[in-house]
């Protein structure tokens, strides 16, 4: 709120703090014009960058270019205690080399590499299967996260996994065997006579 008795030009909002990605909604432009009791609100929605200060810190200030007669006003600093949820999920990985939809001996895939996208900027981590074609992502973000299995010889569908912090869900990545590059033919035509 303006408080003074003139009208504010080019007042201005930064902030800095814990959040990335983030804008002001309810401010048009970067600077607005306020004026003596008019107030301006804004929201925000943002990620959170830092998680290892166990809070969320968003300071923000606001200047015009006029001066100021009480600038300690002006500049406030929210605090907000942040609990983190991380969990993980487990999965086997497999070539469904008879396509009976079925994990069958001998069909677990080793050495697989697989890659999990969670929601936010930067979420991701990678693992490859072990010999028994099993696999594992722990510590990861609650949220939704996205499996992308890797592999020239098979096609997987790249299921969505739920992480709550609860429970570690476990994910079958089946594997249907990727004949594209095998597939060849010949003819040969001739006319009767």
């Amino acid at each position: 709120m303006n408080a003074g008795t003139g009208t504010a030009t080019g007042v201005r909002l930064t902030d800095s703090g814990t959040l990335a990605s983030h804008t002001w909604n309810g401010f048009t432009g970067m600077y607005i014009v306020l004026a003596p009791g008019q107030t301006a609100e804004g929201s925000t929605w943002a990620y959170i960058a830092d998680f290892t200060e166990d809070v969320v810190r968003l300071q923000v200030e606001v200047t015009s270019a006029e001066p100021d007669a009480e600038p300690a006003d002006n500049l406030v600093t929210i605090t907000a205690p942040l609990t983190v949820v991380r969990g993980g999920f487990t999965g086997i990985a497999y070539g469904d080399y008879n396509r009976n939809h079925v994990l069958d001996p001998g069909e677990v895939l080793p050495g697989l590499r697989i890659q999990a996208s969670g929601q936010g900027a930067g979420w991701s981590a990678e693992t490859v299967t072990d010999s028994q074609g099993r696999f594992a992502f722990h510590d990861l973000l609650a949220g939704t996260w996205h499996v992308y299995p890797s592999s020239p010889d098979w096609t997987f569908t790249y299921p969505a996994v739920e992480v709550d912090g609860v429970s570690e869900p476990e994910v079958v990545l089946r594997g249907e065997y990727d004949i594209t590059g095998w597939l060849t033919g010949s003819a040969r035509l001739s006319a009767s006579t």
